[in-house]
């Protein structure tokens, strides 16, 4: 009988080692390759207030093997790509993570923007930053850090049609050049307009941010830029729904397209090419026409 016993604790002993090794061996940093970015990028379900992303199973979940299965290849995935991973990946690409879509997606299988809460740059006041974008066509800058914010400000300079005199227009700095563009007199609903994300990884950031607020706001004259410039706390959006988004290395920086009914239709990063900055002013103005129909200005339900 101890025989017996002591045999078939062996064989659980070993069996359990081999699935301990297996997911050590699993959380080892991979190789990083950039890739052409086609699937949807989002969340499941639309943003709602006072909702918190939660990350990891409840006590009813750790007795469903598929969800516990689920959860620990999710764990081995955040394991793999710590901050050193992120730093590797950053450089092995030059930011540039991944390629941007060919075109914006459709809205049938176009996935939602989260839920986040950031501090407005002009008042500090705390909002739901997706209250500011619902109902209108949102370009999204996302950013965590200085390098990645500058890299995505390209996404923002175009380049004239007229090839004997060009000029560079900046959506980002010029307040009038959105409005010319996409907003101007006698156009349809629904707006276009630029929010602007920090994302703070940490305490210690988001506390030295603070003590440089007055030194941003007098960098970013313009009321309308500070009213749609948030700053918000990271650790609102766990590992899990990063990767959703496809915004989970901290180095770099994001442009989203998000359409007035919050689901999210293109996504870029990096430092944009010319064909990027086409293709992302060009999705707007496509995604735009979308919601107008028949010549009246509407928006589908």
């Amino acid at each position: 009988m101890i025989n017996k016993r002591y045999i078939h604790n062996t064989k659980q002993s070993q069996f359990l080692f081999k699935k301990l090794t297996q997911q050590i061996a699993n959380t080892a940093p991979k190789e990083y390759n950039q890739f052409q970015l086609s699937k949807p990028v989002g969340l499941s379900t639309p943003p709602k207030p006072n909702v918190m992303y939660k990350e990891g199973n409840s006590f009813k979940d750790m007795f469903d093997e598929r969800k516990t299965s689920q959860r620990t290849k999710e764990l081995e995935k955040e394991f793999q790509q710590s901050g050193f991973f992120d730093m590797y990946a950053f450089r092995k690409t030059k930011g540039k993570l991944f390629l941007s879509p060919k075109s914006f997606w459709n809205a049938k299988f176009s996935l939602y923007f989260p839920h986040l809460v950031g501090s407005k740059l002009s008042t500090g006041e705390i909002t739901n930053i997706e209250d500011s974008m619902r109902g209108k066509i949102t370009v999204v800058k996302y950013a965590g850090n200085k390098v990645g914010e500058s890299m995505v400000t390209s996404f923002f300079q175009k380049r004239s049609k007229d090839n004997k005199n060009p000029v560079v227009i900046d959506y980002l700095n010029d307040e009038n050049a959105i409005n010319n563009d996409f907003n101007f007199n006698g156009s349809c609903p629904p707006q276009v307009q630029i929010v602007e994300i920090n994302m703070v990884d940490n305490s210690l950031k988001s506390f030295l941010l603070k003590l440089t607020l007055f030194s941003l706001r007098r960098l970013i004259t313009s009321t309308k830029r500070q009213n749609l410039y948030f700053i918000c706390n990271r650790n609102q959006l766990p590992f899990g729904k990063r990767e959703e988004l496809g915004v989970n290395n901290v180095y770099a920086g994001y442009v989203f397209i998000v359409d007035p009914h919050l689901k999210i239709r293109w996504l870029g990063c990096g430092e944009a090419s010319d064909d990027d900055v086409c293709t992302l002013w060009k999705s707007v103005k496509a995604i735009k026409k979308e919601f107008t129909s028949d010549g009246q200005c509407s928006i589908k339900k």
